[in-house]
């Protein structure tokens, strides 16, 4: 998930408002990184995320809500 946190950090200034983002396996704590991904995406002002738990491991959806 380190690489996740960083492809976001790169992805998310390219992103139109109204563009998302989304990663799987998010609910996986095991997983290294995990948390602070989602820790990361959900402070994020300019973005609102969302965690669909319909998917066994959780799917991220961040939608870009302004610019930064």
């Amino acid at each position: 998930m380190r690489n996740l946190s960083n492809y976001f950090k790169t992805l998310a200034p390219k992103l139109e408002v109204g563009g998302c983002f989304t990663a799987h396996n998010v609910r996986n704590t095991d997983m290294e990184g995990t948390s602070e991904f989602i820790d990361y995406v959900k402070d994020l002002p300019d973005f609102k995320t969302t965690i669909d738990t319909s998917s066994s491991e959780g799917i991220s959806i961040s939608y870009k809500m302004a610019e930064d």
